[in-house]
């Protein structure tokens, strides 16, 4: 189980993300998750309370899990990876 309260991205990677199996609550005044790379994500409760973008990354990729996103802009922004 992860919960973050960020004023910036609560979860950011140079490169790639793989999440499997996890509880994680999000609030952000940018983006929840943001990866350069990739974004997977496997398995698992993602909830993002508050966010300006709630997943961005080069691609994204969604395998299974409940995601509950809240964003005042995206909720899946593919990118050129540092927007």
């Amino acid at each position: 189980t992860l919960a973050l309260n960020a004023a910036d991205d609560a979860i950011h990677a140079s490169g790639s993300i793989s999440i499997a199996d996890s509880e994680i609550t999000l609030a952000t005044g940018d983006d929840g998750i943001h990866a350069d790379k990739e974004i997977v994500y496997e398995s698992g409760n993602l909830l993002i309370k508050r966010s300006y973008e709630a997943v961005e990354g080069g691609s994204i990729t969604v395998n299974g899990g409940t995601l509950t996103l809240t964003a005042s802009d995206d909720g899946f922004n593919v990118s050129g990876g540092n927007d």
